[in-house]
């Protein structure tokens, strides 16, 4: 005698009927697919699934056949011990709901390859009240070093493509980027993050080790409490762009999101090595508070500030170990055409060749240079 139960890499109920047509339930089956709108007698029955265990013999002839095209895509399962069993269903809390998917997704395949992975900043900063925005146009994860590259290699089965960087095989890119595909998502796979001065590893497990657990799409995962977040996405905001000074909108941003956080935030940041960058947040958010001695900048925010990005990049190519750092410099100089889209903005140049946009970086840094010398 065979007992079920409802398997998922996410799901939610869907609150208004409005928003995804009849669609009842959204749900993601555990083997490599795109999620399914579910509704009616399909959308009970998973419920079932979800809330006890059922006897394959107590069921209708069209129970037994939505059970077994719910096993061919991993949503039902006989086995007990099956880690992607689900015991409630969440309703939608993004915007995007695609998005939150995405967010389980990471986290289910993180889990089944025993990966150690978060994720960080997007809604999962409105979840915790540090910021107002309920929306992102990505999804952001946070993996071990050593495990960002397998996590990449799973959601390329789920359709995403890896991009490529300049920085490829070295210590100076701090995150891989996934191309959105059919689910018009982005992800970006970090293995470190910028303005953090410890090495890549020990950031890591800093964080992961005061994180909290956090539901995306009726998923369990780790996001990190609401003082690391806050000094990440305040982090984000003031990261400097090749070649322009920071706004005050962005010093603003960054202030805000330390003061809701509170004053815990200014230990936390010299634990991290981050109170460098951070230091005019910080005297911003807590103007009352004397602040310690400031911290020198990391090597991984340093390059960035400088005044034009031909010289981030010669400041940068110098902490590439010397017998990569030719194959890096052809990379700068001439990326892949999927590099130069990304980096010249497809939504700008539509028209224009990957070549053509080559060339116009490549004289646009000359000129920058020549300016600056002059």
């Amino acid at each position: 005698m065979d007992s079920w139960s409802a398997t998922s890499f996410g799901a939610f109920e869907v609150p208004d009927r409005d928003t995804l047509g009849d669609v009842e339930l959204v749900v993601l089956p555990t083997r490599p697919s795109e999620p399914r709108g579910l509704v009616g007698e399909p959308a009970d029955f998973f419920r079932r699934l979800v809330t006890s265990e059922i006897n394959s013999e107590t069921l209708t002839e069209s129970e037994h056949y939505l059970l077994g095209e719910f096993e061919q895509v991993g949503l039902a399962s006989r086995s007990p011990a099956d880690p992607n069993r689900l015991s409630k269903i969440d309703r939608v809390r993004f915007l995007g709901p695609l998005h939150e998917l995405v967010s389980s997704l990471v986290l289910s395949l993180a889990r089944a390859a025993g990966l150690r992975a978060m994720i960080i900043k997007g809604p999962a900063l409105e979840f915790q009240g540090l910021r107002g925005e309920k929306h992102s146009g990505d999804v952001d994860v946070w993996a071990h070093p050593s495990d960002v590259d397998a996590l990449a290699d799973l959601l390329a089965e789920w359709g995403w493509t890896r991009l490529d960087g300049f920085w490829d095989g070295t210590d100076i890119g701090h995150s891989v980027t996934l191309a959105r595909g059919t689910w018009g998502c982005e992800i970006d796979v970090h293995r470190t993050f910028p303005g953090i001065g410890l090495d890549a590893e020990a950031a890591f497990e800093s964080i992961r080790r005061r994180a909290t657990s956090m539901r995306f799409a009726s998923v369990a995962g780790l996001c990190p409490n609401p003082t690391d977040h806050a000094i990440i996405a305040a982090l984000h905001y003031l990261r400097p762009r090749l070649g322009r000074s920071t706004d005050p909108v962005q010093l603003g941003q960054a202030v805000e999101v330390l003061r809701v956080a509170g004053v815990d935030c200014v230990s936390r940041a010299f634990e991290l090595g981050a109170a460098g960058p951070l230091h005019p947040a910080l005297q911003g958010a807590f103007p009352d508070f004397a602040l310690p001695s400031a911290q020198a900048m990391p090597a991984n925010w340093s390059w960035r500030m400088a005044r034009t990005p031909f010289r981030a990049y010669l400041k940068a190519l110098r902490m590439v170990p010397a017998a990569k750092r030719l194959k890096v410099l052809a990379r700068v100089i001439w990326p892949t055409n999927a590099v130069t889209v990304q980096l010249e903005d497809a939504a700008i140049h539509q028209a224009e060749s990957p070549f053509r946009l080559k060339v116009r970086r490549l004289f646009r840094g000359v000129r920058g240079n020549l300016s600056e010398h002059h």
